[in-house]
């Protein structure tokens, strides 16, 4: 299973010189005024990739009397299956994401890539 399709990837970076002030509250409740770069987003585009999942991570845990889960997932697009099947290190960009909203009595890929297909960017890709 994958996805594929046209879609972009966000990305964010510091501004060169361009900088804005900040308040940073410590534990104790002391406020700090500083001086942090303004975050620029880049935007890329890509067309006719190749998505797939690279690794899931099913963490549970102890909140309380509940317990709950979180699914950590890493992701890759390739230019195309072939690319990925000659060399996996070869990716056009490699992300992850995490959600605790998953039904693990249903299939696990499909969910996860149907998570993917919902962040910005990623809306048009399709099931391969």
């Amino acid at each position: 299973m994958a996805l594929v399709g046209n879609c972009y990837n966000i990305t964010y970076s510091d501004h060169p010189t361009e900088t804005k002030e900040m308040i940073r509250v410590l534990p104790d409740g002391t406020e700090i005024k500083e001086t942090v770069p303004v975050e620029v987003e880049n935007i890329e585009t890509y067309e006719n990739i190749y998505l797939v999942i690279t690794q899931v991570e099913n963490f549970n845990y102890w909140l309380g009397n509940e317990k709950e889960k979180s699914i950590f997932i890493f992701y890759k697009a390739f230019k195309s299956e072939e690319d990925r099947n000659l060399n996996q290190d070869n990716f056009l960009f490699e992300k992850t994401m995490s959600f605790g909203d998953i039904d693990l009595n249903k299939p696990l890929y499909s969910q996860i890539y149907a998570k993917i297909k919902q962040q910005k960017g990623f809306e048009t890709l399709v099931n391969k």
